[in-house]
């Protein structure tokens, strides 16, 4: 039995063990770099934009846009869009931090073809609402309003404030006001500058089981111009998912890439 009144010995770091990096380049000039390590059926999939607090044109719209980005697409509003990724038990998060926006999904393997298709028409056609706005905007007034009654919150705000300043992106605090002060066409004007466009850095970790030409068709399908036909890619994948002739290899693909021009 585990004696926890005795301190673990301390040890040093004799070795760091750093998987091998391999970079392609998709059809599109995407740049992709992978690392071989694990095997088991699962996959991240992380896309990340140049899009955060340090681009932004009004306080807190990046916050505001990566939050509203998952509240329904197409013709699927927050709740359906949702249990698209709910049916199949992968996760599904969007969130924004200083220099970066960013949305990441957990699935397994084998319905990936089912988790694609949502994850880019989120990309592709974001509803962005008027009704979503003003909840987020209550719920996260609220919040703050909660959180400033802490003192670790206000300590961390007025150390950030001092050392960059209440103007710089990384110093300025947020208030009820400037949530108040956010409207649907800030977050679309937001989306279309820094997301909506090929100024893209995105970031995919994921564990893969399946045979290597899937790295290209996923990749493809999230990565490309608007006006790749989803419905064709999401059959040729398909076809490689469901072969089952093959033998199927493990793979562990990591850190996709792209800055498109």
């Amino acid at each position: 039995m585990l004696n926890r009144k005795v301190q673990p010995e301390i040890r040093q770091i004799r070795n760091i063990d750093i998987p091998d990096i391999e970079k392609i380049y998709l059809d599109n000039g995407v740049p992709v770099v992978i690392t071989n390590t694990g095997t088991e059926d699962i996959v991240k999939i992380e896309i990340v934009h140049k899009a955060g607090k340090s681009v932004e044109d009004k306080k807190l719209v990046s916050r505001v846009t990566a939050s509203l980005l998952k509240e329904g697409c197409g013709p699927w509003d927050a709740e359906t869009f949702a249990e698209k990724f709910d049916f199949y038990g992968a996760g599904m998060k969007t969130a924004s931090n200083m220099d970066f926006l960013y949305s990441s999904v957990y699935t397994i393997g084998k319905y990936i073809p089912h988790i694609i298709e949502p994850l880019s028409l989120m990309y592709r056609e974001p509803r962005f609402e008027k009704s979503e706005l003003e909840n987020f905007t209550n719920v996260n007034i609220q919040k703050l309003k909660e959180e400033l009654t802490k003192n670790e919150v206000l300590s961390y705000r007025l150390i950030t404030e001092s050392i960059f300043g209440s103007s710089h992106p990384y110093g300025y605090n947020s208030y009820p006001e400037d949530y108040k002060n956010i409207t649907i066409h800030d977050v679309k004007d937001h989306f279309q500058g820094y997301i909506g466009t090929d100024n893209m850095y995105a970031v995919s970790y994921t564990h893969l089981r399946a045979h290597e030409t899937v790295l290209d068709l996923v990749c493809r399908l999230l990565l490309e111009k608007k006006k790749q036909q989803l419905s064709s890619i999401l059959t040729i994948l398909n076809q490689y998912t469901t072969h089952s002739s093959k033998t199927l290899q493990s793979h562990t693909y990591s850190n996709i890439i792209n800055n498109t021009a």
